[in-house]
Parts: C-alpha cells; sequence; structure tokens
C-alpha cells in the first residue's frame, strides 16, 4: 500500500460550483470507508469538477422536458409512478439532472471536453481509485472506453454509483452501443434498485467487474445521494 492513498472523485449531476461544503462529506465518507479496509492510511482525495463545461450549453424549459421524456422513455428510466412529479416541477433542479445527462449524450463536442477534463485531473493527480458518480461514471466510462484514453484507467480501481451508463437512451451512445470490459485493476459498480435518477444495473461478465446492491431509500424524491 502506498503511503498516501490517492483517489480522485468525479461529482455527478447538479450544480456544484455555489457550494463546496459537499467536497469534505466525500473527503470524510472516503477516508472512513478506507479505514474500515485497511485500517490507519493517509488519504488524500481530490476532484475532477466539469459543470462550468455543461454552464456555457443552454437548455431552455421545452429542451429540459424533452430531455426527461428521452430519459424516461428507456428501458430503464425513472419509475411511471414518480414521473409526474418530476414533469410538473421543471426547475434549474432538472436542468441540472436530466437536462446535463441529455446534453451529455447528444453534445459530442461537449463530451470531448468532458473526456479531456477528466484525463487531465488523472495525469496531474495520479490517482489509485477514481470513484464516479452518477453524470460523472457516464464521463469516467466514456474516457475509460475510448481507444485513446483507456490507459488511463490501467492498474487504477474504478467505483461507479449513481449511474446512468446502463440506461437504455445514453446506453446507445457509447461506440460499441453496449458496456465493455474496461483496463481497470478493479471495476466496482454500487447499484440502488430504488434510485430514481435514471440508473439502471449493469450487465458485464467481466473478471474485473463486480456490481454491489447498494439499496437505500430516502424520503421524497431522488434516492440518489452519493
Amino acid at each position: 500500500m502506498a503511503a498516501t492513498l490517492r483517489v480522485l472523485a468525479v461529482h455527478g449531476v447538479g450544480n456544484h460550483f455555489g457550494d463546496l461544503s459537499w467536497q469534505d462529506d466525500w473527503r470524510q465518507v472516503i477516508e472512513s470507508s478506507v479505514k474500515q479496509v485497511v485500517g490507519k492510511q493517509n488519504v488524500d482525495v481530490d476532484f475532477c469538477m466539469y459543470d462550468d463545461l455543461f454552464d456555457r450549453e443552454k437548455i431552455t424549459i421545452w429542451g429540459t422536458l424533452e430531455a426527461v421524456a428521452k430519459l424516461t422513455g428507456s428501458l430503464f428510466g425513472l419509475r411511471q409512478h414518480r414521473s409526474r412529479s418530476l414533469f410538473s416541477n421543471v426547475s434549474d433542479r432538472v436542468r441540472w439532472t436530466a437536462g446535463m445527462i441529455v446534453q451529455w449524450v447528444e453534445n459530442e463536442k461537449l463530451r470531448k471536453k468532458t473526456r479531456e477534463r477528466l484525463s487531465d485531473s488523472i495525469s496531474s493527480f495520479d490517482p489509485h481509485i477514481v470513484v464516479a458518480h452518477s453524470l460523472g461514471s457516464l464521463v469516467a466510462y466514456d474516457t475509460f472506453s475510448d481507444p485513446q484514453l483507456r490507459d488511463w484507467i490501467a492498474g487504477r480501481a474504478f467505483i461507479s454509483f449513481g449511474s446512468q451508463i446502463a440506461n437504455r437512451f445514453v446506453l446507445g451512445s457509447f461506440r460499441a452501443g453496449r458496456i465493455e470490459e474496461i483496463p481497470a485493476e478493479q471495476w466496482y459498480h454500487l447499484y440502488n434498485p430504488v434510485d430514481d435518477i435514471f440508473t439502471a444495473p449493469i450487465r458485464l461478465s467481466s473478471a474485473n467487474f463486480r456490481q454491489i446492491v447498494t439499496k437505500f431509500d430516502l424520503p421524497g424524491f431522488g434516492d440518489h445521494d452519493a
């Protein structure tokens, strides 16, 4: 074990620049988890931030509604008994969830920028582990499955959670049109079956992949907390 375990965290949907207190929460959870597994260990957590790339891409209310429709029209989309509440609350919250996902899927220039942002973060920080939540997991998988960039995850562990990677609408945007093995030392996918934010279980037969059901049901809409 290295003297200091370096963990690169990639956030998910939502506007993360306004209040950075969530970074302290992530650090505490990661450090606590490492301590439970390996005991006393120095941990350095850094963050790959990319909301600024999406902030430059405007989306209208109608565009947001269209985004929700596209995602909920997938096999593993929003649960129908809750979809009405989401459509009735078209707000910044929806723009920064469904809107971000669809923007990313349909805008190849934006996707290229997010791949570059993550690659730059890995290059400068050289993490042992990459943890990625929600949209961040799409950015990560898109990077690690790219023939020119896949080596960035080689020899490192990858943990995805709250992920839309296997959402039917999102899945079609990947090069193979399906989920493929990536050269991570190990890929752990944490899946909450009651997560409302367009998530889906991943079906992948690979020696270095393991899916772990992490069910939690919080009051209200979402169940997407990192």
